[in-house]
């Protein structure tokens, strides 16, 4: 078995792990963030929330991000391994 040979399941492998990582990051990946504040006249009334967004508008944060990116990330890791498996 040649050194070419051997390193295509690594490129296979960081090809999907790479696109895994672009899709997570166009569908979680907090890019614009927004907000709004109620005011009240009576004290301890008044209500504030902000709010991220992802490319794709979806509303996120970054710890989704990072879970998503990790599940992602492992997936992609572990399907070409297992299309590996049955050739």
């Amino acid at each position: 078995m040649s050194r070419s040979t051997r390193l295509r399941p690594w490129l296979r492998r960081a090809a999907w792990l790479a696109g895994a990582l672009v899709v997570a990051a166009a569908v979680f990946a907090p890019v614009t963030f927004g907000g709004f504040c109620a005011d009240s006249l009576a004290s301890g009334r008044s209500h504030c929330v902000t709010t991220a967004r992802s490319l794709v508008g979806v509303e996120t944060s970054l710890w989704l991000w990072l879970a998503a990116s990790a599940v992602l990330g492992g997936l992609a890791w572990w399907l070409p391994g297992r299309q590996r498996c049955r050739d």
